[in-house]
């Protein structure tokens, strides 16, 4: 009975980043752009994202970088990842862990660019490679097509070669949920609800203010009361 074939090593995303914690900073504005926040995070326990090797033991890097939302192929994005170390060029590339085979991103932010900005951001991009699904970057001449208050982070494995010191076995990539601008994209909050109830037959308007939110988040719901039940 022939042998049964191994399984291909592959990478999985354990913590994802939070989709709306995060306030996207200009580079302009001289502060840190913060840590990317993990969807688990608490007041009282931080989380950060996190990724898992599977299958494999050895020496790897994972080259991290910001792609577009839309899929499955995402193209690259203009904004850039920032942290303490390892990030040069807009990208964050650092060896993992080869004995846990995992790796947690406790100080990455994102730093985005201005739209007349994009075409440089995006050549240099280009020209460290950095194109994970290999669509190209032709959409750096169409500046308004790209989605400028929303990224995903795109995570690159490379396992070691048999050349020692050079990693030149690549992973499927693998994308993080979105992640949206804080200050673009902020959490559903009532700022003014004129009235909650209307009668069946129509004629009342009803006038509800909020901030500014994701549009899947917003759902309409008609229902009738009848006595203590609806």
């Amino acid at each position: 009975m022939p042998p049964l074939p191994t399984q291909r090593p592959y990478m999985e995303i354990t913590e994802q980043p939070h989709p709306k914690a995060l306030r996207f900073r200009y580079e302009c504005e001289g502060r840190s752009a913060g840590s990317i926040p993990g969807v688990n995070t608490t007041a009282d326990h931080k989380t950060f994202p996190s990724i898992q090797v599977h299958g494999y033991r050895g020496r790897a890097v994972v080259v991290v970088s910001c792609v577009a939302k839309e899929g499955p192929n995402h193209k690259p994005h203009p904004h850039n990842l920032v942290g303490k170390e390892h990030c040069r060029k807009g990208v964050c590339t650092v060896e993992i862990n080869s004995t846990t085979m995992s790796y947690n991103f406790n100080n990455l932010g994102i730093q985005c660019v201005r739209k007349k900005d994009v075409d440089d951001a995006l050549k240099l991009r280009q020209e460290i490679r950095v194109d994970p699904f290999r669509t190209g970057f032709a959409h750096a001449k169409e500046p308004g097509s790209i989605d400028l208050n929303a990224v995903r982070l795109c995570f690159q494995v490379f396992l070691e070669g048999q050349q020692r010191g050079r990693f030149t076995e690549p992973l499927a990539p693998v994308v993080s949920d979105i992640i949206y601008d804080k200050k673009a994209m902020s959490d559903l909050i009532i700022c003014r609800l004129s009235d909650s109830t209307a009668p069946v037959c129509g004629g009342k308007e009803i006038i509800l203010l909020c901030e500014k939110v994701v549009k899947e988040d917003i759902k309409v719901r008609f229902f009738e009361k009848k006595g203590n039940m609806t």
